[in-house]
């Protein structure tokens, strides 16, 4: 009899299930069998420092830093749920231009065949670069939509005439944390840095 009831305990326990993506678009999330709560955490997209001027000679000055994703987290029940389906898209990163950074995109989570309230976060805006001083940190990705918590990300920071800026921290979460912006160049070293990608979180229990 007890081998029994222990079969029957164990078919309905289930290990919680944390999914984490740091890319994909339209792509399709499906919930575990037996999960009863979800735990969703949208980060956006970092943006890409700064540049440092070439058009001067003597002196390089630092590029800015990119600013951070903004953040949302919401809990949701999944009760009954298992097998339905939700849709998300990672923010892309900022990538590196000439000049000032190109800011990082957004990431969101939608319904699929289960109903949810649109999840969606913003990127961080690029660090520029300005002749003739340090440019200037990427805005922080503003405040999202759809989630219990939603904040913006963090400002790069600025450079000077002998540092580069450094991109804005990635936004701290309950199951794992953003990724930053990237770093602004100064020459020699170092390099204008993309910003992080966005990130998505599952986590089932």
């Amino acid at each position: 009899m007890s081998g029994i009831l222990n079969v029957l305990v164990g078919s309905s326990y289930f290990t919680p299930v944390t999914n984490t993506y740091t890319t994909g678009t339209s792509a399709t999330e499906t919930i575990p069998v037996l999960a009863s709560s979800v735990v969703i955490e949208v980060f956006g997209a970092g943006g890409a420092g700064g540049a440092y001027s070439t058009l001067d000679s003597i002196v390089y000055y630092g590029g800015g830093g990119g600013g951070s994703g903004g953040y949302s987290i919401k809990t949701a029940s999944v009760v009954g749920s298992g097998g339905l389906t939700m849709t998300y898209s990672v923010g892309a990163l900022g990538t590196t231009t000439v000049g000032t950074g190109n800011a990082g995109t957004g990431s969101n989570v939608v319904s699929g065949t289960f109903s949810l309230t649109t999840i969606s976060t913003n990127g961080g805006a690029g660090g520029t670069q300005v002749f003739g001083s340090g440019g200037l940190g990427g805005a922080a990705g503003a405040s999202g939509s759809g989630g219990d918590t939603n904040s913006a990300g963090n400002a790069g920071t600025a450079g000077t005439i002998s540092t580069n800026g450094v991109g804005g921290a990635g936004k701290t979460g309950t199951n794992g944390n953003g990724l930053a912006g990237g770093d602004g160049a100064y020459f020699p070293t170092p390099a204008q840095a993309a910003g992080g990608t966005g990130k998505i979180i599952f986590s089932y229990t």
